[in-house]
């Protein structure tokens, strides 16, 4: 993968994240922030999943993460 590739690593994180690798897709989502950090949805999906992973995986509260509606 191409480190400066802002779609590269946000589909690598949407991957890892539909095969339940919370930390890899939050690894990868956090990498596509540093090369383009204005990107809400990419934003709220990182912060999901601080939540989740800080958690050991318990739902993040009342209406769950942004990735499970």
């Amino acid at each position: 993968m191409q480190p400066y590739h802002f779609g590269a690593a946000s589909g690598l994180g949407l991957c890892l994240l539909q095969m339940s690798r919370y930390e890899e897709a939050l690894a990868a989502f956090e990498a596509a922030l540093v090369i383009h950090p204005g990107m809400s949805n990419i934003r709220r999906f990182v912060a999901d999943l601080r939540r989740h992973v800080a958690t050991d995986g318990q739902e993040p509260g009342a209406g769950g993460a942004a990735w499970q509606q």
